[in-house]
């Protein structure tokens, strides 16, 4: 009888835990040939030029006074016995606005309930003769 040359790694197992023994065996012999292990991802830092990034320090140290000198003013502020708010967003829509977005609503809910024509409904949203929004 003569000897067989059967390379294990291209026939399944049936276990998966030999499955996964033969794959890391293969793994490693990779990486014994060639010092790399296999399906490892070399992952580079980005440089930037040095002027660069002494104009982004530059810039954080600026803002980082910025800040410094804000809180100091608040906490003078509150020594003195000011009382300081937090700044919130200004909203968008003013209460005039939403007033009369309120309206507009209470008048397409009358509408749909049938208690005011359709030209009633025109008229308290502002609508002109010709314009329409429902069909």
């Amino acid at each position: 009888m003569g000897q067989f040359n059967i390379n294990n790694s291209e026939y399944k197992n049936h276990d998966k835990n030999k499955q996964k023994q033969l794959a890391y065996q293969n793994k490693q012999e990779v990486f014994q040939k060639t010092g790399e292990w296999p399906g490892r991802k070399i992952v580079k830092k980005s440089s930037e030029a040095w002027d660069e990034a002494k104009k982004r320090r530059e810039i954080k140290k600026e803002n980082r006074k910025k800040r410094q000198e804000t809180k100091k003013v608040i906490n003078e502020q509150k020594a003195n016995g000011v009382q300081v708010g937090k700044k919130r967003k200004s909203s968008k829509y003013t209460q005039e606005d939403l007033d009369e977005l309120a309206k507009d609503i209470a008048a397409i809910k009358k509408f749909k309930k049938n208690k005011i024509s359709k030209e009633e409904l025109d008229n308290e949203m502002g609508f002109d003769e010709g314009e329409e929004i429902f069909d």
